[in-house]
């Protein structure tokens, strides 16, 4: 559990998917580089007294509901891909993050009261006198809900139904429920509000991308082209984690009735694996042809107005080969980053598509 330290507001107000996102399942009290999986589905990771949300995983997912079972809760847990780690030769790019203080094993909550007393209901009028047989003839109503109604009838016992596992503890049918119900929870600067979290999380992994491809303008200070900026955030637009979400009922589904599930909800990523990967290879293909056949976006503006003036001899044909050589030695550098940027950046999110 993730216990704010922040108070609430007068405004707010607890919403199941904010409740959601408070519940965390993990492995263990362990602060070191620590897997976190919210009931909502958002995965942190906690570094010491620092939580970091980077992505999603599907709550509907064969593997998220593993995850929600503590009898494979740690074996679930191990399966998950690994978030992303920082990109190297560019500045850290800020993903939302919360300071965890503090860690208690056990925080006592109240008993659940399920024998609360309710004061009796004032008799009925009635002008009709009552035989004095009625209690030993057969009611109408199923002796079920003769309590409801006043009836002297003794209801019959029946099985207490096993309670489904939660995300904190299991509870079985013979367990005491009236007994105190203990949960383990850090401490967390403020509140979670997953759409302020859907919004930083894709804002950064954008950033993320442009500053990893324009950090490859290493040949001549050339940039990489805006159009391929623009092509590369189309292709993998589908896996970010969020996706928008319009405040209709159709879109709410299990979170009807939960005005947090407005704005940004979790990204489903229901592509099949065979699918992405064809996908992403034409991307590869058709990005190289495409830089290709645009002429000579990488060569300085200088170098090509010298190709055109200069005579045509042994020594400008020499030039001109060479200036070809390190266009193309760009276009492998910039389809080089483009793939390890995509690789890097949504590698979490194309492994979640196989469970």
């Amino acid at each position: 559990m993730l216990l704010p330290l922040e108070s609430a507001s007068t405004y707010e107000k607890i919403t199941p998917g904010f409740v959601k996102d408070h519940i965390v399942l993990l492995d263990g009290p362990s602060r070191k580089n620590v897997q976190i999986v919210t009931l909502s589905g958002l995965r942190a990771s906690l570094d010491g007294e620092i939580l970091t949300f980077r992505s999603t995983i599907n709550p509907t997912s064969k593997l998220f509901q593993e995850i929600l079972n503590p009898a494979t809760r740690t074996s679930a847990l191990s399966l998950l891909p690994p978030l992303p780690t920082p990109l190297p030769d560019i500045s850290p790019v800020p993903y939302p993050q919360f300071e965890v203080p503090s860690y208690s094993p056990s925080i006592h909550l109240p008993a659940r009261n399920h024998a609360s007393t309710k004061p009796p209901l004032p008799p009925r009028p009635s002008n009709r006198s009552t035989p004095s047989t009625t209690s030993a003839t057969t009611s109408r109503i199923s002796l079920p809900f003769a309590s409801l109604f006043g009836g002297t009838h003794a209801k019959p016992s029946a099985p207490v139904p096993a309670s489904p596992p939660t995300s904190l503890h299991s509870f079985d049918s013979s367990q005491d429920t009236n007994a105190p119900i203990e949960i383990s929870a850090f401490s967390v600067d403020r509140h979670i509000i997953r759409k302020d979290i859907g919004k930083e999380i894709n804002k950064a992994l954008k950033n993320e991308l442009k500053a990893a491809l324009a950090a490859t303008s290493t040949l001549g200070n050339v940039p990489v082209p805006s159009w391929v900026l623009e092509r590369v955030h189309d292709v993998t637009a589908d896996w970010y984690p969020f996706i928008k979400s319009l405040p209709s009922k159709k879109k709410l589904g299990s979170e009807k009735g939960d005005k947090d599930a407005h704005g940004y909800i979790v990204n489903p990523i229901e592509e099949n694996p065979d699918d992405v990967a064809e996908r992403l290879q034409d991307f590869y293909l058709s990005l190289e042809q495409d830089m290709r056949a645009s002429g000579t976006p990488f060569i300085p503006r200088r170098m090509e107005k010298e190709t055109e003036t200069i005579a045509e001899d042994e020594k400008n044909r020499e030039k001109r080969e060479h200036v070809s050589m390190e266009s193309e030695t760009r276009i492998s550098q910039v389809m080089e980053a483009v793939e390890c940027t995509i690789t890097s950046l949504f590698y979490d999110r194309y492994e979640l598509v196989r469970f």
